[in-house]
Parts: structure tokens; C-alpha cells; sequence
């Protein structure tokens, strides 16, 4: 009997108190960095006065947007390339239900800057609180925008036409510039896409001399591909990122057993997980076509419970960015290598028609 007991006691040392004894000794010979080094990741969001910001005006369109068929086959059948009945009349009824809405671009073009006032708190905010829905929704909007560019360009308002996609350039330009979430930049840069896409299409079935051609090209560079923006929106991505590693501290990881384990230093070291997503931002700002190469791996149990900060890199793995294909090529260069082609096919015109003098 006592030697069941002895045996009994000694299954109890190796189950329970030899991993209680482990557990304290990696918590006090862990340790967390002393600070995150962040500062130039960090920004400050200046909210402009409401008649300044373009972003009233869209908010209002997605009440007032009507869509009865599908916009990009529409587009389609103003470009001669869909086979499914459309006429210039639905086109017009299109146009004439959406009234408002195209006022409402009108407005917003106007104004010089784009700013969602959601990020006035961005020291606040955090990925459980803010909210996808606070951005309006402006991809049918641009949509609606080229189908009456297209329309005015069907019958005859070229000039009208040009002006209107320069227009919705300048409308995702704004948008670029403001601060935000990364992927609301790759809205920004589509919007902008849909413009040129549009122009581009005008521009290889219109007439155009040299002069209208250099102006085209002159208003384009104001919208042309930027890192900036996108680098802005790896920022912001972060900040949304760091500050919901400290919303963890404060309020746990959602169960028992890993708000057991983030308590000790081994498992769980914060400024180290914010450090990591502030290494995998700088990364992407410095080389943003390219994944990451850092690699964390956290697969199985044992290995969850024998790796050095497992929770944060946990987090990390839920909170990394990742580069995205729509960086690549914008209908940007399409479009500025076609009126390079169609200048250099006006000069060269121009050299053939001039007289040559006989002796």
C-alpha cells in the first residue's frame, strides 16, 4: 500500500507540480522587449470641415443608387462588345434614375479632399471596433459614372465624355490620398482604373489631335501610380494591428487556457508581437510586390507549448499583411502609352503634310 502511494505521489510530482515549477521558471526568465520601435509608422489623421470632404457626398449615394441590371454588361454594350439586348433607351433610364447619384459625384469632385472621420479615434480604434460599413460604397458608383461617360462619348460629346472620366480619376485619387485601411486604397486605385480603362477605349475609337492629346496627358499625371498611398494604408493597417495586441492585454484571448499561458512572459510577450507586425508593415512599405519572408510556424500542440512567444506569433499570423496582385500594372500605363503612340502618329503626320519646296 505504501509503495502505491509512493508511486502514486510520484505520478502526482511529475503531472502536476514539475509543470507548475517549468511554467514559473520560463515566466521569470522571459522577457518582453523594453519598447516597440514604430515611430514611422505612425500617423496622424487631420479630419477636414464637412463642405471640404467628398466623403459626405458618396456616403449619401448608396441610398439614393438604383441598379435594375447588371453595370459592367451595360458597359459592355456601349463598347459594341456584349450580345445581350441593351438599348440607348435602358441606358437613358439608367442614367435619369440615378440623377441624384451623379449629382452627388458632381459634388464630391469638387471638393479637395476625401477623408473618412472614422479615423479621427485611430489611436482608439482596433480591428473589434471599427466597422467596413462606415466606407461607402463606390464601385457601382463608378460604374454609373463610366456608363455615362460611354453614353456621352456614343453620341458624339467627346469633350463631355473625357471630362467626366478625368473626373472620376480625380474622385479615387482623393480617395488614394486620404488615410485609411489598406484595402480601401486598392478601391481607391480600382475607381481610378475604371477611369482610365474608359479613356482608354475613347481614345482608341475618337479622334483626337496633338493638342487635346498632350492635355489628356498632362490631366492624367495628376492621377498617376503613387507608393505613397499604399504605404499609408500599411500604416494604418498596423496601428488598427498594434492596438488590438493591447486590447488582448487588457481584456484577454477569449479562453481560459490561453489567458493562462498569455500571463506568462514565455508564451505571451506583447511589445514582441508588435514589433513583428511592425517589421511585416516596414517590410511591405520597403518592398511591396513582395511576401514577407519571415516564417512562423506554430503546427501542433507540443509545438505551440515549446515555442518562445506562441501566442503573440499567434496573432501575428492572424494580424500579418500581405502584398496584393492588384498593385501590379494599372490601366494607367495602358492608357499613357497609347497617347504617347497617338502623339507620336500626329508628329509623324504632321511631317508627312508639310510641303516640300521644289528649285
Amino acid at each position: 500500500m505504501k509503495k502505491l502511494l509512493k508511486i502514486f505521489g510520484i505520478i502526482i510530482i511529475i503531472l502536476i507540480v514539475l509543470p507548475l515549477v517549468l511554467f514559473a521558471v520560463l515566466h521569470f526568465i522571459s522577457h518582453d522587449i523594453d519598447e516597440v520601435t514604430d515611430s514611422d509608422l505612425i500617423i496622424t489623421v487631420e479630419i477636414p470641415d464637412d463642405t471640404q470632404n467628398a466623403y459626405f457626398d458618396l456616403v449619401q449615394t448608396e441610398e439614393l443608387i438604383v441598379i435594375d441590371n447588371d453595370l459592367s454588361q451595360i458597359i459592355d454594350y456601349l463598347k459594341g462588345e456584349n450580345t445581350i439586348e441593351f438599348n440607348d433607351d435602358d441606358v437613358q433610364n439608367l442614367l435619369d434614375e440615378n440623377q441624384e447619384t451623379i449629382n452627388l459625384f458632381e459634388d464630391a469632385v469638387q471638393k479637395p479632399v476625401y477623408q473618412n472621420p472614422v479615423w479621427k479615434d485611430i489611436n482608439d480604434l482596433n480591428w473589434d471596433s471599427y466597422s467596413f460599413e462606415s466606407n461607402p460604397q463606390v464601385t457601382q458608383l463608378g460604374r454609373i459614372i463610366a456608363i455615362k461617360a460611354l453614353y456621352e462619348f456614343k453620341h458624339g460629346n467627346d469633350t463631355d465624355a473625357i471630362n467626366i472620366c478625368l473626373d472620376l480619376a480625380k474622385l479615387g485619387q482623393i480617395m488614394e490620398d486620404s488615410e485609411d485601411l489598406y484595402v480601401q486604397k486598392l478601391v481607391a486605385k480600382a475607381i481610378k482604373n475604371m477611369a482610365f480603362e474608359t479613356m482608354n477605349y475613347m481614345l482608341s475609337e475618337g479622334d483626337y489631335d496633338k493638342g487635346q492629346l498632350t492635355s489628356f496627358k498632362e490631366k492624367i499625371e495628376n492621377y498617376k501610380d503613387s507608393s505613397e498611398g499604399i504605404n499609408d494604408g500599411y500604416k494604418v493597417n498596423y496601428m488598427l494591428s498594434k492596438n488590438t495586441v493591447d486590447l488582448l492585454v487588457r481584456e484577454g484571448q477569449g479562453s481560459f487556457f490561453l489567458n493562462i499561458l498569455a500571463k506568462n512572459h514565455f508564451y505571451f510577450k506583447p511589445n514582441e508581437t508588435k514589433q513583428m507586425l511592425a517589421d511585416n508593415a516596414r517590410f511591405l512599405i520597403e518592398n511591396s510586390k513582395t511576401e514577407e519572408s519571415q516564417i512562423v510556424s506554430l503546427n501542433g500542440f507540443v509545438n505551440f507549448l515549446t515555442t518562445d512567444n506562441s501566442i503573440g506569433k499567434m496573432i501575428f499570423l492572424s494580424l500579418r499583411q500581405y502584398p496584393s496582385s492588384d498593385q501590379a500594372d494599372s490601366e494607367y500605363e495602358k492608357l499613357n502609352n497609347l497617347i504617347e503612340l497617338k502623339l507620336s502618329e500626329a508628329e509623324e503626320s504632321e511631317v508627312i503634310s508639310v510641303p516640300v519646296k521644289r528649285r
